[in-house]
């Protein structure tokens, strides 16, 4: 409880405003405040009647008024004047601080009545809950399987929206079993199933943050608030794939790879996933390594060959294969 008091400018006499929260809302975000305005003694037996209107008093509690008049008092007592309650709507964050004042007015002319007084006040009310923060059944899910998301709301009235953003995707409800649609249900539950396509979103990286927004309306749809919470997102475990390595000889004798004539020249083709991209090609051909998808050797020794690949994506996953096998053959240019 707040209380102001102010003396009767004529010394005998003072007057208080109390006010008080007396309980508050959180269905309608709204406080009832009490207040009741009284005059008392500062010396006994200062007393008047039949004054009528002569001596009024004004009160305003948040921007409402309330009048009235004093046309008698005995002088010993402390009496109401005037009581009451009101309600007072709270700001969309659940707060709220509400002014409050009072003032006589003394037109008698005498001196034994109260005089003029005045006073003024603030009162800060109970911050009351608003938005509903979510909480996760897991800090970390796989892209492809589910996180439940519970709600349990400040009001059985309230509604939600659940809404998710991920690297470039923003404001997205794909994967989601809570969107457009919202009911008021109390403690509500929604399922969210990260697709694997948002492995896109961080193609250099195995795991994300993922901000899930729940957005709480009251019962007339208004919005009354915002909160956020992180989840993990991690991309599935996999690896690159090599699914060919073709090889076109060059200088052949005869469709025969020839000793210290003929080279090659493999065509690599290998793919990722979930968003990631090929980064490097590193192939050991006869002793040597090359890079690329693709590329010609230098001339070849004798012997059975193939071409070992190895490749990195951007996640830093590998994958090698090694190509079929070829010959070369023992060649000696002719001699006299």
């Amino acid at each position: 409880m707040a209380s102001i008091t102010a003396n009767g400018s004529k010394g005998h006499h003072k007057f208080t405003l109390n006010v008080s929260e007396a309980s508050y809302s959180v269905a309608n975000n709204t406080s009832s405040v009490s207040f009741s305005f009284q005059i008392l003694p500062i010396q006994t037996s200062w007393n008047w009647e039949l004054w009528g209107d002569k001596i009024s008093y004004s009160i305003t509690i948040n921007g409402t008024n309330y009048t009235g008049t004093i046309p008698a008092y005995d002088g010993y007592s402390t009496v109401t004047l005037k009581s009451g309650s009101l309600t007072v709507a709270h700001n969309s964050d659940g707060g709220k601080s509400i002014s409050y004042s009072f003032s006589v007015t003394d037109s008698t002319g005498q001196t034994y009545t109260s005089g003029n007084a005045s006073a003024s006040g603030t009162l800060a009310l109970t911050t009351i809950p608003r938005a509903t923060t979510p909480t996760l059944s897991a800090a970390s899910v796989t892209m492809g399987s589910s996180v439940t998301i519970t709600m349990t709301p400040a009001s059985n009235t309230f509604k939600h929206k659940i809404r998710y953003a991920f690297g470039s995707v923003t404001n997205s409800v794909l994967g989601l079993s809570i969107g457009e649609n919202f009911t008021a249900t109390g403690t509500t539950t929604a399922t969210l199933t990260p697709p694997t396509s948002l492995g896109s979103q961080i193609p250099n990286a195995m795991s994300g943050t993922c901000t899930i927004s729940c957005f709480t309306y009251n019962s007339s749809g208004t919005h009354i608030g915002t909160t956020t919470v992180n989840l993990t997102l991690n991309v599935p475990a996999y690896n690159p794939t090599i699914s060919s390595i073709t090889l076109t000889g060059n200088n052949l004798l005869s469709s025969t790879y020839v000793q210290g004539k003929s080279t090659v020249t493999p065509k690599i083709t290998a793919s990722t996933v979930y968003g990631a991209t090929i980064t490097a090609y590193s192939s050991v051909v006869d002793g040597k390594t090359y890079t690329g998808s693709t590329f010609t050797t230098s001339v070849l020794t004798n012997g059975t060959k193939t071409v070992k690949t190895t490749v990195t994506d951007s996640r830093g996953k590998t994958v090698t294969a090694d190509s079929s096998s070829f010959v070369v053959h023992q060649y000696a240019n002719p001699y006299i």
